[in-house]
């Protein structure tokens, strides 16, 4: 399928999303679906939720309409296990959204998923790290693969606080993959980008700032979910950690570093917080609409970044390394910044 007919897909499907997700909306107010504010929350009134349901319909019927029309070729088994998987992973976050259920049912439901898609589609047993070379991991890349797939599927779900974040990241992320996957010629790589990345556009037209509704766990666990699989869909694996990484980077890393500090600080990691970055740029005076910015801006970096160490040369790619860790100092550094200005 040409690249022009796979637009033309990309936007019917943003403008099936935007629509769509109205009725969601309208739904969700007259059912009194509201996300409540919390310890965590950076929102003072009741806001309707779930509209992340519209993403995962929209993709998963999406990847059916294209393969039972015989549009285009993709490996049965790979569709199927991100079919049956990321719908496992939807409805368990639908289901939290619903009822609030206790996270280990979650983290239980996420565990299966990763198991299933390690068993089908694969694990890293080499990764390619920067400055280094390959390294082997033998049956690690097993314990690795689990934690990147439950940890970035958690990941969404904690970035997802503000208005536009989630949704924005994806539609960035999702573009990468899009075009990533044309590159190097994998149907099921690039036709999964197309459709998140325009199903999440969609939705962003709702949830920019100041939002009208939210994606809840149903969007934002599938969506973390399936930005950590692709990169296991390709066979020569060695290069896509580092891809994987750098199209999220700003989620991975913010999550990370605020998961060790409050391990360090002898925090419960598992109760709700504002320790994210992105939560004390919001605190600290900066609009929704500013962070989020900043965000997108960061995963356009991490898009620039990974076409370069893919395809570019090895100093290219150092190059690109060396930008994404001075970066991170940026972010690390606004951020204390701005933290320090609110304290004085």
């Amino acid at each position: 399928m040409g690249i022009g007919r796979l637009i033309i897909i990309g936007i019917i499907f943003t403008i099936i999303s935007y629509f769509t997700v109205f009725f969601i909306r309208y739904w969700s107010s007259k059912r009194e679906f509201f996300d409540i504010p919390n310890e965590r929350s950076l929102h003072n009134h009741p806001m309707p939720r779930g509209g992340g349901l519209v993403i995962v319909i929209l993709t998963l019927f999406g990847i059916g309409l294209l393969f039972y029309g015989q549009m285009v070729s993709i490996p049965i088994q790979q569709m199927m296990t991100y079919i049956v998987t990321g719908a496992l992973i939807a409805l368990i976050g639908l289901l939290d959204d619903i009822f609030h259920l206790p996270s280990y049912y979650r983290l239980i439901f996420q565990l299966v998923g990763a198991f299933i898609v390690i068993i089908d589609i694969g694990w890293w047993n080499i990764i390619k790290i920067p400055f280094y070379g390959n390294i082997n991991l033998g049956w690690s890349g097993l314990i690795i693969t689990f934690l990147w797939i439950v940890g970035l599927t958690n990941a969404f779900n904690f970035m997802d606080g503000i208005d536009g974040m989630a949704a924005g990241q994806a539609v960035v992320a999702g573009i990468g993959w899009f075009i990533i996957g044309n590159m190097i010629s994998i149907p099921q790589i690039y036709i999964i980008g197309i459709l998140v990345s325009s199903t999440s556009l969609g939705f962003l037209g709702h949830n920019w700032s100041p939002a009208k509704i939210f994606l809840g766990d149903v969007g934002s666990a599938f969506l973390g979910f399936t930005f950590a699989i692709l990169p296991l869909m390709i066979s020569n694996k060695a290069n896509t950690f580092m891809i994987g990484f750098l199209l999220v980077w700003p989620f991975v890393v913010d999550t990370f570093f605020t998961f060790v500090i409050r391990l360090i600080n002898k925090e419960n990691v598992f109760s709700p917080h504002r320790s994210h970055l992105y939560q004390k740029l919001v605190i600290s005076g900066l609009s929704h609409k500013s962070v989020t910015a900043i965000y997108i801006f960061l995963s356009f970096m991490g898009l620039i970044c990974s076409m370069i160490f893919l395809f570019g040369t090895p100093q290219l790619a150092s190059i690109s390394m060396l930008t994404i860790l001075f970066c991170c100092f940026l972010l690390f550094f606004y951020t204390h910044r701005r933290t320090r200005m609110l304290s004085e």
